[in-house]
């Protein structure tokens, strides 16, 4: 944690406190090593209700004052994080679309005291946006929280400890597949595409990942099987696209996949959820080439705005997004995303010098989703991040979309 940032963000942190729940949740850690992997850490934001001798715990079952926790922290602050050293236990499951708790539970304790302050499992979120539908079917998509992925299709699965090694610590954004990415909350995906002897395949820069064909099917799959709403952001066309024919071919190659769920472009970013799930047309295809969308109108969505700050340092990308918030966003017509991660320029690559995208992850993404627990969040539209489980995006996500649907700042 950097507290030159957290020390200027504070403000806007603070500023509705007073009305809102407090909170304490559990992120998983991307760091890899021979050792371990997907340790957890506990997050806490409590505002003025901190005092000296509160504490955090981590536990295998639901906390009570009688429960021992496996792990437990001094409270050093009103806002924080740490490391339990404890891993999550990543086994292979088959796709549930019901939210499930995954065994773990975090609880905040005030000293002396017989309740915790807060309370959070560990668990998935693959309905969120449909059991709140009564609530922010009003919403528009581009006034909407959007939490999502960067390099969505950039994912590594791990199911043992292992070490990075220097092509793989650049290569993989996430750590989930998309299915799980999508099971965890994410409800938009930046994809990058290029097209190798005839087959499209998902890119990370010039390294070709995973078929692009999977990437569609589990969203498809999981479409079918939720009321979820879903934006796919075809952003970047690499490898094979010098021209409209590999543009026209996966345009075709989409809607062969997703058709039957892709809503009409004429709709517009300002459609409301609700005429979506009234629709149930619930995957937005956009695509960042105007003049395929001019040409093909009646099939792709206009391109996501990308606010994207091409940061190597924290701090930078903190003040970059800080004047993108700070100022009169012009929403209408548009869905912009914030791309809260760092980037590594060439020579960061080649040198190795910021030890890999786990490593920056690491150092960054709690700091990120502080600040967007604060009042970031009520001008927050899409918003992608790296890891995406290391962060508390999605849960920060559900609470301001409650607000803005109710017009308030408080919870």
């Amino acid at each position: 944690m950097l507290v030159v940032v957290a020390l200027l963000f504070i403000a806007d942190i603070r500023a509705a406190e007073g009305c809102r729940d407090p909170i304490v949740e559990i992120l998983v850690s991307p760091l890899v090593s021979k050792k371990a992997l997907r340790i957890m850490d506990l997050s806490w934001d409590v505002g003025s209700r901190w005092r000296p001798g509160d504490w955090v715990g981590l536990y295998n079952v639901n906390p009570s004052w009688q429960a021992k926790p496996v792990f437990r922290s001094h409270a050093n602050g009103a806002l924080g994080t740490v490391r339990t050293g404890i891993e999550e236990g990543r086994v292979f499951l088959e796709p549930y679309y019901h939210k499930l708790c995954l065994g773990w539970w975090a609880a905040y304790w005030s000293q002396n005291s017989s309740q915790p302050m807060a309370v959070s499992c560990l668990s998935s979120n693959p309905r969120w946006m449909e059991e709140l539908e009564p609530l922010i079917s009003s919403l528009r998509l581009n006034e909407a929280f959007i939490p999502g992925t960067h390099d969505s299709g950039a994912f590594h699965l791990a199911y043992r400890p292992f070490s990075d090694n220097r092509l793989t610590k650049y290569v993989y954004a996430q750590d989930e597949s998309i299915m799980e990415q999508l099971i965890h909350g994410a409800r938009y995906l930046d994809l990058r595409i290029g097209l190798y002897d005839g087959k499209f395949w998902v890119n990370h820069g010039i390294a070709k990942v995973h078929p692009l064909e999977f990437i569609l099917k589990d969203v498809k799959t999981f479409v079918d099987n939720t009321r979820e709403i879903v934006i796919l952001d075809f952003h970047e066309f690499l490898n094979g696209f010098k021209d409209r024919t590999a543009h026209i071919k996966l345009l075709e190659f989409i809607k062969r996949e997703v058709g039957e769920h892709l809503a009409p472009p004429h709709l517009g970013w300002s459609v409301t959820l609700g005429q979506l799930w009234k629709m149930d047309k619930r995957i937005i295809a956009a695509y960042n080439e105007k003049t395929i969308v001019r040409e093909r109108a009646g099939e792709v969505w206009w391109p996501v705005r990308h606010a994207w700050g091409d940061k190597r340092k924290i701090q930078d990308l903190f003040l970059y997004l800080k004047n993108i918030f700070s100022r009169n966003l012009k929403t209408q017509g548009i869905f912009w995303s914030a791309m809260a991660e760092l980037t590594p320029n060439f020579w960061d690559v080649l040198l190795d010098k910021l030890n890999g995208l786990r490593q920056l992850a690491d150092d960054t993404n709690k700091d990120i989703t502080n600040w967007f627990r604060g009042e970031w969040g009520s001008k927050a539209n899409g918003v992608a991040v790296d890891f995406i489980r290391s962060s508390g995006i999605v849960e920060t996500a559900i609470r301001w979309n409650k607000r803005k649907a109710r017009y308030s700042l408080c919870d």
